[in-house]
């Protein structure tokens, strides 16, 4: 299998250009520093980097070199029936989850859902919670 850490939960050493350099670390500092969840900066970048994060293409390509099953790291702010977004994150990720569920079922791959990050953090200090938090 492979991963696809950095596509529905953003890390700046993932994606360094965007984030890391410019001192982002966690989804909820790059959002707030584009505008907040209900900003139109914020909702552009995200839906542009869930749209070209993962392709039908990718999947082909991972699927000839012998993968089966793809992990999906997300937060709980993905999903709509508890989105909030006094919570500080973009709403729509969903779409982009559900569409890959797709791609994949079509193409005989599975999806490992990973749950990785909870209200509140379930670490310190970590940016992979979706928000780094210092305690």
């Amino acid at each position: 299998g492979v991963n696809l850490g950095g596509w529905l939960i953003l890390e700046g050493w993932m994606w360094p250009g965007r984030m890391s350099t410019q001192g982002l670390d966690d989804e909820f500092s790059f959002i707030k520093h584009h505008g907040g969840p209900g900003s139109a900066e914020a909702r552009s970048l995200m839906e542009e980097h869930w749209d070209t994060f993962l392709r039908p293409e990718h999947l082909d390509t991972l699927r000839r070199f012998g993968a089966t099953h793809v992990r999906i790291p997300l937060g709980y702010w993905l999903l709509g029936a508890v989105y909030d977004d006094a919570d500080g994150y973009v709403a729509g990720g969903e779409a982009y989850l559900r569409r890959a569920l797709g791609w994949l079922k079509a193409r005989g791959m599975h999806a490992v859902l990973d749950l990785h990050a909870m209200p509140g953090g379930q670490a310190t200090d970590e940016q992979f919670t979706g928000r780094t938090a210092k305690v």
